[in-house]
């Protein structure tokens, strides 16, 4: 009994600890962010440790966006969901894109494509030895191009890939509707092709399971379940196909960091899917404006 009443001072000692470092000035703040973003937390502690991290990050915020006001940042910053993690917590549970390079030579194996620029400005295609489009024939330039008002880019779910809204943005530009896809159907699924389920995986093999499975499920028929999964009977045996909605036949690699052909490619084709940095605390609070701190592109978009 006395070791139990020791356990829960040394527990109260740490919470009072924690609640001291707080400033009471922004209860009212806090409340509202909660109530916004539906928080809640298993206990006091927790939530004093959470709020801890939150106020860390909001000094965090107003420091950087009075900066910007005077010029020193092209971007501004705001809270949000994540506002009660730290940097490496967001990184953990979001940021698990591999890097494309590991895999570029198994993708020219399988006889996928992949776009540079040569120095004359036209777009050169190389695939096994056939014969490349000269400058100009099947590619021309737009300076600008905003695929979200013909209704290509809607509003991203948190669960959603990159490689499904650039399918989806394509599908609805050939077909004229827009069906969401499954993003539960990949986690359980592609993990035979070199995904990891929630813990990430690569935009090249997603495609490439989309393609070797004959398309990939809709939203509606599989919806997200926020976890890895078993996968469904009915596609282990090969069965019905009835819930496909979506379906890819090839796709290309950009060259990573080559700006003129990623613009010649949402020009002509439409929404890229699209790997970039974003382990920096200032990424994960980002609010607005044009933000390129070593963002490292490595663009892939789905073949026409």
């Amino acid at each position: 009994m006395h070791a139990l009443q020791n356990f829960f001072l040394l527990v109260l000692g740490i919470i009072s600890h924690a609640s001291s470092h707080l400033n009471l000035t922004l209860n009212g703040q806090w409340k509202d962010w909660k109530d916004l973003h539906n928080k809640e937390y298993g206990s006091q502690g927790e939530e004093s440790q959470r709020r801890q991290i939150w106020e860390k990050n909001l000094r965090m915020v107003e420091k950087h966006n009075m900066e910007a006001s005077y010029g020193l940042h092209s971007f501004t910053m705001g809270l949000n969901h994540l506002s009660d993690m730290m940097a490496e917590e967001v990184n953990a549970v979001l940021n698990g894109l591999r890097d494309e390079e590991e895999v570029v030579e198994e993708l020219h194996r399988h006889g996928n494509l992949t776009f540079t620029l040569p120095d004359d400005g036209g777009l050169e295609e190389q695939r096994h030895g056939q014969p490349s489009p000269r400058p100009g024939e099947l590619f021309y330039w737009l300076q600008r191009v905003d695929w979200r008002s013909k209704g290509m880019v809607p509003p991203r779910p948190q669960s959603e890939t990159s490689a499904l809204g650039a399918m989806e943005g394509l599908m609805k530009r050939q077909t004229g509707k827009l069906v969401p896809l499954s993003p539960q159907n990949l986690l359980d699924c592609s993990s035979s092709y070199g995904n990891m389920g929630c813990r990430g995986g690569y935009l090249s093999k997603t495609f490439r399971y989309i393609i070797e499975n004959k398309g990939i499920d809709s939203d509606s028929s599989y919806p997200y379940e926020s976890r890895d999964g078993e996968v469904p009977l009915f596609i282990l045996g090969g069965g019905t196909r009835q819930s496909r909605a979506g379906h890819c036949s090839g796709f290309q690699i950009l060259r990573r960091g080559d700006e003129r052909a990623l613009q010649l490619v949402v020009a002509n084709v439409g929404p890229v899917s699209v790997g970039i940095n974003a382990l920096m605390p200032s990424f994960h609070s980002y609010s607005g404006g044009e933000s390129a701190p070593n963002m490292l592109p490595k663009h892939l978009s789905l073949k026409k």
